[in-house]
């Protein structure tokens, strides 16, 4: 009777693990927040605003997105004042969850992913500032409060600190294009191909922020802090020059309106006329050059910065890893889920960075499978362990793996499919382009593309340690409780797909110069067949040399 009901719960423990594994298979934050994400793209954010505080709670885990996501909102609604309350919220707790990362990487590292405080990436934490940079203009604006403007350059300031750490942590654009330069550094690379790392992390790292730089300069500017300005303009236009505009494919002209608008203001503060000439013949085309000469003291400017879309929403890849005793190897292969399209990013991503695509793993499968094996070699990825197979077989791994395979989870991301074509800015019969000056969707899936490697060997560590748990205690009851706990231990497999989806997929920037004066600035965004998607004006009177800022968002269904 005993005995019966053992295996009886077994049975229903099997039934409700493999329910949780369809479940746990298609369940990610981003599904978390759906409804909220949707009533964005509909314009309603108070009711996004509902939405996402019944998916996320201000104490748990998601603390972090919690206060990200609804400082997002605020700005999107207009509270400006409550947006950067709930930023600076926001920013207290990156830095508590910074501080204490080090000592938790171990017990972490065991958790499901997704039942562990939310840290943030560096370059959200850049964005917290950014955006409250943002609602302090637009305070100003408003309320024409001149102190709006000191808080402004308080948070560049804070922002500039940050992006120093990082530079010092991880290099600048400059160290790395010497790196590659070095023989010895050449041959390594050419050597990493025999392991199929086909992925160069060194253009991965976010080091630095280009756009966040320029922001600073228009706002010192708007300040008439013109030394200052000139210094943000001129570290912009070095970080595009360098390799900003390259490692995040962006428009190749935001370096020159940089490198003007920095010669601008040596131009505006005087004491530079032995320089700026030069460095014009050195960074302008023959068109800004000209422009320079038919710059005027008395002309303002309105600087358009368009936030466009919604930050990509990081997903979950199931994997299945399985032994081999005969060629003593694990292999590790992606069981594709959901629809088409997704299937295809999957399959993408797997041969991107983890099948056995180096020359060495093309030439071991074409000699034990021929034309056959090279094709299965680059669906799966092998880990030929050698030696250490009895190693893996004493700790209970090959077991637990068995003859079913283990289930194991990465986080990735679909390509950024924007339908959104150029835009375009119309004021007194001149016209314009806005420039792609930042991209934060490529920005992200190069980040989870530099941490991929990491990812994967965290998950196969962690979910092989609950399958041999698992296995070991069900084997003492049997076959079927060794499946039932394995099955259970692949319904708590999970990855981390959190990530700030209120964030904008790109920026784009530039700016006109008016007379002093009232003017009607129109912006029309165009998708990439030309049809007209969104169109808006506004009106601004300036005065005599006064920079304004006209912040948008734009966000199509």
């Amino acid at each position: 009777m005993l005995k019966k009901r053992i295996y009886s719960n077994i049975r229903l423990l099997f039934l409700s693990a493999f329910l949780a594994i369809v479940v746990s298979g298609c369940a990610t934050y981003g599904q978390g927040v759906k409804k909220s994400v949707d009533n964005i793209k509909k314009g309603q954010y108070q009711l996004a605003e509902q939405e996402m505080k019944k998916a996320l709670k201000p104490d748990g885990d998601d603390r972090l997105l919690y206060y990200l996501e609804l400082g997002s909102l605020k700005r999107l609604s207009g509270e400006y004042s409550d947006s950067n309350f709930k930023f600076e919220t926001a920013e207290k707790i990156a830095e508590d969850l910074y501080t204490k990362k080090a000592g938790d990487v171990l017990s972490s590292m065991l958790l499901n992913p997704r039942q562990s405080a939310y840290p943030g990436n560096d370059f959200e934490k850049i964005y917290i500032n950014y955006f409250k940079a943002l609602n302090y203009i637009d305070m100003a604006e408003t309320s024409q409060d001149q102190s709006s403007f000191e808080d402004a350059v308080v948070e560049l300031r804070r922002l500039d600190y940050k992006l120093k750490s990082y530079e010092v942590e991880k290099g600048n654009y400059k160290e790395v294009e010497d790196k590659k330069k070095q023989t010895f550094v050449k041959l390594l690379n050419i050597f990493k191909k025999f392991q199929g790392n086909w992925v160069d992390q060194d253009w991965l790292k976010f080091r630095e922020d280009a756009h966040a730089r320029y922001l600073a300069g228009v706002i010192y500017e708007m300040n008439n802090d013109y030394d200052n300005a000139r210094i943000s303009y001129q570290n912009a236009a070095e970080l595009y020059e360098q390799g900003y505009v390259k490692q995040y494919s962006l428009d190749e002209d935001v370096a020159q309106r940089a490198w003007y608008d920095a010669i601008r203001m040596m131009i505006k503060s005087g004491g530079w006329s032995n320089e700026w000439p030069q460095m014009a013949r050195d960074k302008l085309s023959e068109e800004k050059r000209n422009d320079l000469k038919k710059l005027s003291a008395s002309s303002g400017e309105v600087v358009i910065i368009d936030h466009i879309g919604l930050a990509p929403a990081r997903k979950e890849m199931n994997l299945v890893l399985k032994a081999d005793a005969n060629t003593r190897s694990l292999y590790l292969y992606p069981i594709l889920t959901g629809s088409p399209q997704e299937k295809d990013d999957q399959r993408a991503w797997f041969f991107l960075l983890y099948s056995d695509k180096g020359v060495m793993s093309i030439i071991n499968n074409y000699s034990s499978g021929g034309l056959s094996g090279v094709a299965k070699g680059l669906s799966r990825k092998t880990i030929s362990i050698g030696p250490l197979w009895d190693v893996a077989d004493n700790l209970g791994l090959i077991g637990a793996i068995g003859s079913t395979g283990i289930r194991v989870t990465v986080p990735y991301y679909s390509p950024v499919r924007n339908t959104i074509g150029k835009t375009e800015i119309i004021a007194d019969g001149k016209r314009k382009y806005l420039l792609k000056s930042e991209d934060i969707g490529r920005l992200a899936i190069q980040e989870q593309l530099l941490n991929a490697g990491n990812d994967l060997n965290t998950a196969l560590a962690r979910t092989s340690m609950k399958n041999i748990i698992a296995y070991q205690a069900g084997s003492q009851l049997g076959g079927l409780a060794a499946l039932g706990g394995k099955i259970a231990a692949a319904a708590t497999s999970a990855c981390e797909t959190r990530n700030w989806l209120t964030l904008p997929e790109q920026i784009r920037i530039n700016r006109i110069s008016l007379g002093p004066g009232n003017h009607n600035v129109k912006i029309v965004t165009k998708n990439k067949s030309g049809v007209v998607i969104s169109q808006e004006e506004k009106d601004f009177n300036l005065k005599p040399g006064e920079v304004k800022i006209w912040s948008k968002r734009t966000i199509v269904e």
